[in-house]
């Protein structure tokens, strides 16, 4: 599937050098724009069309593109591509994944996109986790055992009637202890 980019950029020179580079990093990029000022580039944001990232100059016609931040947050991971140094700090508040300034060098811009395909991938780090969260395929034992003492901190360890040490899942009730052991 092409990821699908929208461009903010005022100069057209700059527009047409950014979307040639773009595609000559790969030509599967599905990219709309130019968007040149900032309420154009609020009420796209604000239209249900959906992109999958921005690439973006900081100053465009009719002020910043944090001017339309403020009012429609980027859902999108943002690229920002610009001359001035000093929004770094405030572009990444605003989705913000790079900070390449121009003249843009093709290998900072491919190590955003790198990036950002990363983070658009199926396969990124919240799904593995959601994936480690899923029980397996194995049957448990339950167990139930009354607490001598009030635990505090999250259950980690357990010695169950002094036979064995659990250290799957335990859910803390009250006094009683529910305990899931392979």
């Amino acid at each position: 599937m092409a990821i699908k980019i929208l461009i903010v950029e005022d100069e057209k020179r700059m527009y047409n050098y950014l979307k040639k580079m773009l595609l000559k990093i790969d030509a599967s990029y599905d990219i709309t724009g130019p968007i040149t000022n900032v309420a154009e580039l609020r009420d796209t944001l604000q239209n249900e069309e959906h992109y999958d990232l921005l690439v973006s100059d900081v100053r465009i016609n009719g002020g910043t593109c944090f001017n339309a931040f403020e009012v429609v947050r980027p859902k999108m991971p943002v690229i920002f591509v610009t001359a001035y140094d000093e929004y770094a700090l405030k572009a990444f508040k605003s989705n913000g994944i790079a900070y390449v300034q121009k003249p843009v060098e093709e290998e900072e811009l491919r190590e955003a996109l790198e990036k950002a395909k990363k983070m658009l991938s199926p396969e990124n780090e919240i799904d593995k986790i959601l994936a480690m969260l899923q029980p397996p395929d194995i049957s448990y034992k339950r167990f139930l055992c009354l607490s001598y003492r009030s635990l505090q901190q999250p259950l980690q360890f357990f010695h169950c009637h002094r036979i064995m040490l659990i250290t799957e899942m335990a859910v803390h009730l009250d006094r009683l202890i529910i305990i899931d052991h392979r």
